[in-house]
């Protein structure tokens, strides 16, 4: 936060959600939540904190029952932040630019150090930017901002890595054929 507030041009006024794992505490007791609501999805809620000195920067935190709210944040983000996590995948599904910054594996157990993370990078044909530290992070993002990158790639490398029979296709029918197929090859 202090990296992205401390930049120059535009980056430095965007609004920035931090959205923890459904399974990860909010913070603990000792920041109040606020619980809210999703008008157009029924008895999905959230719980908003905010634990940052920036009127700009929250923490939600939604569950399993309100994947939409996921949706809508991944969706209306200029673009996506994580170390190692199935977010980054769902922000190129809805075709939005995602970004990293190693962490080394004292810092972030689990991001370098999982064969999938390797797959995930744009110099592997994935559709994540690694940054080495927090000041080429910062460039990165702001040279989004001034030039955002066209969402075709990005779909492109979702629909080939996680739904190669296609980014339209409802994955329930994939299943569904090919439970069927091994039922009449068996």
């Amino acid at each position: 936060l202090a990296a992205i507030r401390g930049s120059a041009g535009s980056l430095r006024d965007v609004n920035i959600i931090v959205r923890p794992h459904p399974d990860i505490e909010l913070l603990g007791d000792e920041y109040e939540s606020q619980e809210i609501h999703f008008p157009s999805m029924r008895g999905a809620k959230g719980f908003v904190c905010r634990p940052f000195d920036d009127p700009r920067a929250i923490v939600l935190k939604t569950s399993d029952r309100a994947r939409q709210g996921l949706f809508e944040c991944l969706f209306h983000s200029a673009a996506v932040v994580g170390l190692n996590t199935s977010a980054e995948l769902e922000a190129a599904i809805v075709g939005r630019p995602v970004y990293t910054v190693i962490a080394g594996d004292e810092a972030a157990d689990g991001q370098t150090s999982t064969l999938h993370f390797h797959y995930l990078l744009e110099e592997q044909g994935g559709c994540v930017r690694r940054a080495a530290d927090l000041s080429e992070h910062a460039a990165q993002l702001q040279a989004e901002l001034d030039a955002p990158r066209d969402s075709a790639d990005i779909r492109r490398f979702a629909g080939e890595f996680l739904r190669p029979h296609g980014i339209n296709r409802p994955v329930a029918l994939v299943l569904a054929d090919a439970i069927e197929q091994t039922v009449l090859d068996g």
